[in-house]
């Protein structure tokens, strides 16, 4: 059996597999480690193919029984007391760390302010510049945002996710949740209800800043991520109900490329950054 690390671009193959109510074991058992990106998007799979019970059971079981940082990702996410190992120290530098966001307060309260400062710590020990790493917090408070203002709360709660990894001359950042979509988002502004796939959803939201606001149909957040990240080295990854956008550095421009994408709600969002070679998505411990 061929071991592989489960990064955000072979999660559609994991999703796949749940839409066709294929076994997943013989696929889950093959995955050696994950990066951030991959891991996220298979607990948004499992959290957004509910009508797939027997899947979802899997992907649960699987998550829930591995050690190590799978485990404590998805603790996190079922927001279980055990995902917390005591006080979190506020003076830390991770390397990898998570919070979960489920209410408007958990995005603008002291516990996510100091969850951003230890991300700029760690960025900083890891060989990034005071004001790049700055700027990389911003584009990620400015996505979680996103998920507040735009996924639309499930009853009672979001179901937003955020997570950052990183290590000497290496960052990557993912948010995620399982709400309404880019698509169902923008149809609620005159100016965008132009708009009939997901496909153009997903790129007027990125490319012309495309927002749900009918007094503001051009939002913030991708155009900061985008002034955040510009000429940084860095791989971008959305995608949103069946359809997924890459972005990444090639030298003197920007190449991006619009796909099809196995359905899922919400959005999901990834970020990988090196100082030096190729924007690659590493792995976790996570066996």
């Amino acid at each position: 059996m061929q071991l592989m690390i489960l990064n955000s671009r072979n999660a559609d193959a994991i999703r796949r597999l749940v839409q066709s109510k294929s076994d997943l074991n013989a696929a889950l058992k093959s995955v050696a480690g994950f990066s951030l990106a991959g891991m996220l998007e298979l607990f948004a799979t499992a959290v957004g193919t509910a009508d797939y019970q027997a899947q979802l059971q899997q992907i649960e079981e699987f998550a829930a029984t591995r050690n190590g940082h799978v485990r404590e990702a998805w603790l996190h996410w079922k927001g279980t007391a055990a995902a917390a190992s005591g006080e979190v120290d506020c003076h830390a530098s991770p390397t990898l760390e998570f919070f979960r966001l489920r209410t408007r307060e958990d995005q603008t309260g002291l516990p996510y302010q100091l969850y951003q400062e230890r991300f700029v710590r760690s960025l900083k020990e890891a060989e990034f510049q005071r004001k790049f790493a700055e700027a990389l917090a911003g584009a990620m408070a400015d996505m979680t945002d996103n998920v507040i203002q735009h996924s639309l709360a499930l009853p009672g709660e979001f179901s937003g996710f955020v997570g950052f990894h990183i290590l000497p001359g290496y960052m990557a950042f993912a948010v995620i949740d399982v709400g309404r979509g880019v698509l169902a988002s923008l149809s609620r502004s005159p100016t965008w209800a132009h708009l009939h796939t997901a496909s153009d959803a997903l790129q007027a939201a990125v490319f012309q800043h495309a927002s749900s606001r009918p007094d503001q149909p051009e939002g913030e957040g991708f155009r900061t991520l985008f002034k955040s990240l510009a000429d940084r080295n860095c791989r971008l990854r959305f995608r949103s109900d069946n359809a997924v956008l890459n972005i990444e550095d090639a030298g003197m421009h920007r190449e991006a490329a619009i796909a099809s994408s196995p359905p899922l709600c919400g959005l999901q969002l990834s970020v990988c950054c090196t100082l030096k070679g190729r924007p690659e998505e590493k792995a976790v411990d996570g066996t």
